[in-house]
């Protein structure tokens, strides 16, 4: 039976796959650049996407078929062929979590993946019921699968590689979609070559089955709109690292300097040891940053001033002494002694001429970051290795201080204005594609003013210090507590289900909840107080509104809340207002 192809189809069938190949590829380096959940994450929305683009690919490409009989698709084993494409995908993605992965695993890996691909095509092809059934040119049909062996291959070692290719992200990843794509097509393409259909066969999908231009506009809508929304997500995680990086960029700036000093301060001291063991005596002693010298042994044969200082040990306590048992914590030792040995046997050390960070431990037993710099001298004719170091205490407080500044309230710990519009960015983008609701309560202290002015600011502090206590026992553990400034408080509530009347209800419930704790008298050593708060609360679902217009709106209804009286849950939507009221069981 002659067949005949639909142009535009195939295009948009090989472009699906691109795309979906690029956003698999951005999975792919996301979780490689991460670890714990956070890969886990990735690593199945990936999985998932790479085998959505294959399925998808596989029907526009079935839709751009054409024979002189009506054609159908069966519903069931429509939906089922995806499964070993997502399984096989998913496998893949799994393959490449480690960080070091063997040719043997991603060849045993490519021919599993290659034949779930295979497996899911098959299956989609026999959703046409056709009778008589179809035929397969045999050579054709192994063909296929071996192509298919051969792109699951490709698309392994293309994810695995990937970060290594030194070219722009943009680039890379565009080539590795392009390369993955034409790939994918082309099993399917090939694979339609080696198909026999008789004279006079008929379709026999009919009672639960999709018309076939419906089943293009579901496949492509779905496609788009998952890969999309992988792609934002992405960019939200790689916007979200950036920004937080910046915020200690000006102490890297310095830290840097200071790096720059220290090693030539470092190479004046090499060159003076290799002069005169007498200067270099006088080096040690009057350096301020510690000094430890050690022999092939790792032994310790000098300790100077500045290291008794930092490590409470006496010089003579020290010498002769194993440097490891003195000053490494045991459970690096292991590993400490390892690299020693290595660097005696090769010449070769992975901390020589390079700063490196790491615990060190006091006499006491105290363990505390330090800064260190390993440098080879021939001292007097004797191979030894020059320890030089800093403790950076002061430093990583400084840094740790520095975050917390920029993302933290420094009067309740809560997260501040900026922190808070992070994270609402990113939960936004995560309900959006998830079509869930979620919920802004903005919340301002009743006669707060007043508590000022008559019991003084202290006692301001202490009530702020102690509704953000109250909130964060209210809220769940993947809620927000913000505090904007002043006496204004914001909670994020998301999650909420994708049906309006139950979202505003669990809202309402939430709500009354944060009422009637803020509500609850205030108990403090010097006095007491009667508090009560006005929320407002307003709901969303996807990003028809912007974060700046959510918060208008919240503080409108909080607003509206305190005009009528405070100590109220106010929505912002009237008709939200009624389904609250009604969930609850009394008026707000």
């Amino acid at each position: 039976m002659i067949a005949f192809w639909s142009v535009s189809l195939i295009a948009l069938s090989v472009l699906v796959a691109v795309v979906g190949s690029f956003t698999a590829l951005e999975h792919a380096t996301r979780m490689r650049q991460s670890q714990g959940k956070t890969a886990l994450v990735w690593m199945t929305t990936g999985g998932i996407t790479l085998g959505m683009t294959i399925w998808s690919m596989h029907f526009i490409g079935m839709l751009a078929f054409h024979l002189p009989i009506p054609l159908s698709y069966d519903l069931p084993l429509t939906l089922i062929s995806a499964l070993p494409a997502i399984a096989a995908a998913l496998f893949g993605f799994y393959v490449l979590r480690p960080r070091v992965i063997s040719i043997m695993r991603i060849v045993v890996a490519g021919l599993l993946m290659g034949v779930g691909i295979s497996t899911m095509h098959y299956t989609g092809m026999a959703a046409l019921k056709m009778f008589p059934a179809i035929e397969y040119n045999p050579i054709i049909y192994a063909l296929s699968i071996v192509i298919a062996i051969v792109a699951a291959w490709g698309a392994l070692l293309m994810m695995y590689l990937g970060d290594q290719v030194r070219l722009p992200v943009v680039l890379r990843l565009g080539l590795g979609s392009l390369v993955m794509g034409l790939a994918i097509s082309g099993m399917h393409y090939t694979a339609m070559q080696g198909l026999v259909i008789m004279p006079g066969s008929v379709c026999l999908a009919g009672a639960a089955r999709i018309d076939p231009e419906i089943l293009a506009g579901m496949v492509s809508l779905i496609s788009f709109f998952w890969f999309g929304g992988g792609i934002l997500a992405a960019l939200f995680d790689r916007r979200l690292i950036r920004q937080n990086s910046e915020a200690l960029q000006q102490l890297q700036q310095a830290h840097e300097t200071l790096e720059k000093s220290a090693r030539e301060m470092a190479v004046t001291m090499t060159r003076d040891l290799r002069e005169s063991e007498h200067r270099v005596r006088a080096v040690i002693e009057g350096a301020l940053d510690c000094i430890i010298m050690m022999d092939v042994d790792g032994n310790i044969t000098e300790f100077n001033q500045a290291a008794e200082g930092t490590f409470g040990y006496k010089r003579k306590q020290v010498i002769g002494k194993n440097l490891a048992e003195m000053i490494i914590p045991s459970l690096l030792r292991e590993k400490y002694n390892a690299g020693l040995n290595r660097f005696y046997k090769t010449g070769k050390s992975a901390l020589l001429g390079k700063h490196t960070e790491m615990s060190a431990m006091r006499a006491d037993g105290s363990e505390f970051p330090i800064e260190l710099n390993l440098s080879e001298i021939n001292w007097s004719g004797t191979q030894t290795l020059a320890v030089f170091l800093r403790d950076i205490t002061k430093r990583k407080l400084a840094e740790a201080e520095i975050q917390n500044l920029a993302f933290y309230d420094p009067l309740t710990k809560l997260p501040n204005r900026r922190l808070l519009r992070e994270r609402l960015q990113h939960s936004m983008a995560v309900w959006a594609r998830n079509k869930v609701f979620g919920a802004i309560f903005f919340m301002d202290i009743d006669n707060f003013k007043s508590l000022n002015d008559t019991q003084g600011h202290n006692a301001g502090d202490l009530l702020l210090i102690e509704v953000a206590t109250r909130l964060q026992s209210c809220v769940r553990g993947e809620d927000t507590v913000a505090r904007l400034g002043g006496d204004e408080f914001i909670v994020v509530m998301g999650g909420l289900g994708g049906e309006a009347k139950q979202a505003a209800g669990q809202a309402a419930i939430m709500g009354e909840k944060i009422r009637e704790s803020l509500g609850q008298p205030y108990l403090f050593s010097d006095f007491s107080h009667q508090g009560t708060a006005s929320i407002g609360v307003v709901m969303f679902l996807n990003h028809e509104l912007s974060i700046d217009e959510l918060f208008k709106r919240a503080d409108a209804a909080m607003y509206q809340a305190k005009q009528s009286g405070g100590n109220k849950v106010q929505f912002f939507d009237p008709s939200i207002q009624s389904v609250a009221t009604d969930a609850i069981g009394s008026p707000l």
